[in-house]
């Protein structure tokens, strides 16, 4: 058993290291100063161990339907389920969000809720599975704390390496993970079926992935072209976490000045570029809160299928000369980075915290008062024990597939989305945190266990 503290614990998993990994970091920190004890690290090494950890509240990064059988092994060990979604921001149609984002059973064991912004709130109000007794918290969310302007002396010393790296940069961020799945029964295609939700794909799906794969070929297209224009520039592409990225060094055969990498948050590259160029990611949303140049690469459009906040606001380009242009201006005079005044105007129906307190601190007193307030679960002694037998089981089936090639719970694919991190490491993150934010002197950290930390 894992040390415990005198209330529950918190455990704070992280299924894509660049993605969240440093935001979950800050809110441990937060929840540290008000004396709770908070394990945070690899969501597939927690989940492999769960039956050794004390009673706690997980937070979970979903309620879809792959999640249930977990919730249903922690909840029989007597662990409290609380959530928030980490894809809600791609959605902005209630109907889409349940149908893609919400399980009716596994959503039933969620105790608590956080919402990104007001409408998100809205959408999981009306979710199939919500009980008017789930309080809903449209906080924001500690990786909105990350885009932040007093978290940029966080980036700088990373900034600055990249810079001596790879001196004047380009960067490319996809996000065809669905079109170019790095397992590739996961890969989408018109006409054909969607594993990750179960099976067949809708005919307004179809028609999405039929415009998403236009917009994925001409990326490919885009690169030789960067490459060339722009001699004296590094051209990175960075694939999404779930992506091939062989795919993209494929294209990149015999093009010097262009790098495949997928390293470290995707912050420290929006500081570090002269142009970011992405086509309806969630990236674009985050170089617009950091006041990074960001360039839409809008080939093909679509009102139905199109991302559009995130495109809108960037710089579109509708042609490979109209992006060439953009890159041109950007590296001759960077943006003006918007106004507080400017991003509520323009965000503050999808996002709360991005001015005032961090989310990262209000969330940490939602969650420092539950777990003062909360009990363990109490469950008869043969119901822990078959949840125990449960959580070894599938730790082994998942220990099995890691060993199989092109499987969802390969090594190779769950590094892919979680490199590891040692204590070294944590340890300057949270020295970054204290420099930027003057904060979290006492607060220390324990290596409990391979890419498991506890924050005290």
């Amino acid at each position: 058993m894992l040390p415990a503290s005198d209330k529950l614990s918190v455990i704070l998993p992280s299924e894509t290291q660049s993605r969240e990994f440093e935001a979950k970091l800050l809110l441990a920190l937060a929840l540290a100063e008000r004396g709770v004890h908070t394990y945070v690290g690899s969501r597939i090494a927690i989940h492999n161990r769960i039956h050794t950890f004390p009673k706690s509240i997980y937070v979970a990064k979903d309620f879809r339907q792959p999640s249930n059988r977990i919730f249903n092994i922690m909840n029989d060990l007597g662990h409290h389920i609380i959530a928030w979604d980490e894809e809600a921001v791609l959605f902005f149609n209630a109907k889409e969000f349940h149908e893609r984002r919400v399980h009716q059973a596994t959503l039933e064991m969620v105790e608590g809720l956080f919402a990104w912004g007001p409408e998100n709130a809205t959408y999981l109000k009306t979710a199939p599975g919500y009980r008017p007794a789930i309080p809903v918290h449209a906080l924001g969310n500690p990786r909105l704390d990350m885009l932040r302007h007093e978290l940029h002396p966080y980036y700088a010393p990373e900034v600055k390496k990249l810079h001596g790296r790879f001196g004047k940069i380009i960067l490319i961020n996809t996000n065809f993970g669905k079109l170019n799945h790095a397992v590739s029964s996961y890969i989408v295609r018109p006409g054909g079926t969607d594993k990750s939700v179960g099976g067949n794909i809708t005919p307004f799906m179809e028609q999405a992935w039929t415009h998403r794969l236009a917009i994925f070929e001409s990326f490919k297209t885009l690169v030789p072209v960067l490459a060339e224009t722009f001699s004296e520039h590094t051209i990175v592409v960075r694939p999404h976490p779930a992506e091939n990225h062989q795919t993209w060094r494929d294209v990149a055969k015999g093009l010097s000045n262009v790098h495949v990498l997928h390293e470290g948050p995707v912050q420290n590259w929006l500081l570090a570029a002269d142009a970011m160029i992405h086509n309806g990611c969630t990236t674009g949303i985050e170089a617009y809160l950091l006041g990074a140049p960001v360039i839409a690469y809008t080939s093909h459009e679509a009102e139905a299928f199109d991302f559009a906040l995130a495109n809108n606001l960037a710089l579109k380009a509708a042609t490979v000369e109209a992006v060439v242009s953009a890159i041109k201006s950007m590296s001759n005079r960077k943006p003006t980075p918007p106004t507080q005044d400017e991003k509520a105007a323009r965000l503050g129906k999808y996002f709360s915290g991005l001015a005032g307190p961090l989310a990262s601190d209000l969330i940490a007193a939602v969650i420092g008062g539950y777990a003062s307030d909360w009990e363990p679960g109490q469950r008869p002694v043969t119901r822990r024990m078959t949840a125990d037998l449960h959580a070894r089981g599938r730790s082994a089936l998942k220990w099995v597939a890691s060993h199989i090639p092109d499987h969802k719970n390969s090594r190779a694919y769950s590094r892919q989305r979680f490199p590891g991190i040692d204590q070294t490491g944590v340890e300057d993150s949270m020295q970054r945190f204290r420099s930027a934010l003057a904060r979290f002197e006492k607060v220390r950290c324990q290596n409990v266990s391979e890419n498991i930390f506890l924050i005290s």
